[in-house]
């Protein structure tokens, strides 16, 4: 039987969808999330309610594909910065953290719809954050790990000291979004206080 042939999405489709998760990320960040409605999200698209709906059945549809967006390019973008740095730890892990702050911070709306308008809106989705974060994690860990394995550093015990970096981390680019434009150092300063921050973590002194 002959496959059915690709068909190549929608270029007018895709933009559409695009506008629409742009115009409900700044409407969740700056009106919260539990205030905002379809029409909201619509009308700041300049689309129908209709419309947004064939692609969104609810807010939450929305507020859980831009989760779920950014949370995959943190992962990629981490993963990516690790690969593309010099074979050292100290390198790599810089270049995690970088990826991954860029990610957040370069539009402080991604950082605020994680670490504020995507929490506690029901349970099973706070679980989904914390299985996230997990993840998050395990990336940590397994570069830790595979320094360990070759005598260049001795880590701590992983499990949780690393699900609490990753969520001091998620603090940490939620505070610096919150700041006044004034108020914010320069972000690679953050970047590497964050960095000095996670080698302390993950790397035992010898004292």
């Amino acid at each position: 039987m002959r496959k059915p042939e690709a068909t190549n999405p929608d270029p007018a489709r895709t933009q559409a969808r695009s506008l629409m998760l742009d115009s409900a990320l700044e409407l969740f960040t700056s009106k919260g999330f539990p205030h905002v409605t379809l029409d909201d999200i619509a009308i700041k698209a300049e689309t129908t309610e209709t419309i947004v709906q064939s692609e969104f059945e609810t807010p939450f549809a929305i507020l859980e594909a831009l989760y779920d967006h950014i949370a995959s390019e943190c992962t990629r973008a981490i993963l990516d910065g690790v690969d593309r740095a010099p074979n050292n730890f100290l390198e790599q892990l810089h270049a995690g953290v970088s990826a991954y702050v860029h990610t957040m911070l370069d539009d402080p709306r991604r950082a605020l719809l994680v670490g504020i308008e995507s929490s506690g809106v029901n349970a099973a989705f706070d679980a989904k954050k914390r299985r996230e974060r997990r993840i998050f994690a395990s990336v940590i860990a397994q570069l830790a790990v595979t320094y360990e394995d070759r005598q260049i550093i001795n880590v701590r015990f992983p499990e949780l000291s690393y699900v609490g970096l990753v969520t001091a981390l998620f603090e940490i680019v939620t505070e610096y979004a919150l700041m006044p434009d004034t108020d914010r150092p320069p972000l690679e300063d953050v970047i590497d206080e964050i960095a000095r921050f996670t080698k302390g973590v993950v790397v035992t002194p010898r004292l």
